[in-house]
């Protein structure tokens, strides 16, 4: 019965470690510096980096890259850790 005592105990412990939880499209820096500033274009900005969370509308000309990161503790609800928004400008030409 200690035994059994004993995984209810790790078991109820490991349910209580935090987690981190990322959503959207956060690209990885090493993908994001590999891109030349008036070189690359939407084509190949969405080639190296995926497509973009969403794109600028009404004449803005812009990729935009929006991701969050949230940690979790067992059953609570998730709490904003940081969010980053990665906004790419282009030539109309």
């Amino acid at each position: 019965y200690s035994f059994l005592f004993l995984l209810l105990i790790l078991f109820s412990l490991n349910s209580c470690i935090s987690q981190k939880l990322v959503h959207g499209n956060l690209p990885d820096a090493e993908l994001v510096s590999i891109l030349k500033v008036g070189i690359d274009s939407k084509k190949s900005t969405s080639e190296i980096l995926g497509e973009p969370t969403f794109t600028g509308v009404l004449g803005d000309n812009s990729y935009y890259y929006v991701g969050t990161i949230n940690s979790k503790l067992a059953f609570l609800d998730p709490k904003l850790d940081s969010q980053f928004i990665l906004e790419l400008n282009f030539d109309i030409s």
